[in-house]
């Protein structure tokens, strides 16, 4: 059974309370509907005038708040910033942020529909030109980002020694989010992160974010979880850092005493992985 189709006026909008739903457009299957708390046809509300743009056909047996366009005019009059939050879900549904963020594993376990009201609700868009610094190392970070458009450098300096960077392309860093163990711990940032060209990053205020753990602890529990398998990474890069490097001086005597003599960090990662590349072809077992 069809709950709206394509090409006709609209009256209402809905929201999805049980089953699963098709949504067609130009006769071809292009996505379904199946969490609690989902909207549809809220865009042809929204836009005063406009047709549907797709059809939805309900693929199970479906349950449906309905709401009219009289109504949602009189919940709006009651509710002043109830038009700017759908407006804002539909804009972040058309620009793909909404889904961006909400495929990412850190959001696993938390009804998707519930973290796009919040999202629409509680963030903005940012943009940061080419070598700006989103996050300064040792700084408590302003809140929580998600990479949306661009890509990042994260770079980490430990005990005075030089980390490489890494570099992040249209992959939000921490499975979505970055800041949040400085949010977490109220502790200042344990890496910078800064923007290799220009960017656009989805933010979160500090205040915002906790309200968000406290109201969902599974989310609380995916980011200790994240965190302590960055952290434990972490350690174990730097252990074969200083393994390798202390490799370079006892069997390659040429590139350790370059190095000793240099001091450069930057140097020493050309030379360690020159000498790693050696060092496996004369000696695999190494």
């Amino acid at each position: 059974e069809a709950i709206v189709r394509e090409g006709e006026d609209a009256d209402s909008l809905f929201i999805l309370v049980q089953g699963t739903c098709q949504v067609i457009a130009g006769g071809r299957p292009i996505s379904k509907i199946n969490n609690r708390g989902a909207l549809i046809g809220e865009a042809a509300i929204l836009m005063d005038g406009s047709k549907r743009t797709a059809s939805v056909i309900a693929e199970t047996p479906v349950r449906l708040l309905q709401i009219r366009r009289s109504g949602l005019e009189a919940m709006a009059s009651a509710h002043p910033g109830l038009r700017r939050l759908l407006t804002n879900v539909l804009a972040q549904k058309r620009e793909g942020i909404a889904e961006k963020v909400l495929d990412l594993e850190i959001f696993r376990g938390i009804n998707p529909e519930d973290i796009r009201l919040f999202l629409a609700d509680k963030t903005s868009v940012r943009p940061f030109s080419q070598g700006h610094p989103l996050i300064q190392q040792g700084e408590k970070t302003a809140g929580v980002y998600a990479l949306i458009h661009g890509s990042l450098i994260l770079s980490q300096t430990e005990t005075g020694t030089g980390i490489e960077p890494i570099e992040l392309k249209d992959t939000p860093l921490t499975q979505g989010l970055f800041g949040e163990r400085s949010v977490i711990f109220d502790q200042g940032s344990i890496c910078a992160v800064i923007a290799k060209e220009d960017v656009q990053a989805l933010f979160i205020s500090r205040d915002d974010f906790r309200e968000l753990l406290d109201r969902y602890p599974q989310l609380l529990r995916n980011c200790l979880e994240h965190i302590s398998d960055y952290s434990r990474s972490n350690r174990d890069r730097l252990d074969l850092v200083s393994k390798l490097k202390e490799k370079l001086h006892t069997k390659n005597g040429g590139a350790g005493a370059r190095l000793a003599a240099n001091g450069n960090e930057k140097f020493f990662r050309n030379e360690l992985y020159n000498a790693l590349a050696s060092l496996l072809a004369t000696d695999p077992s190494q």
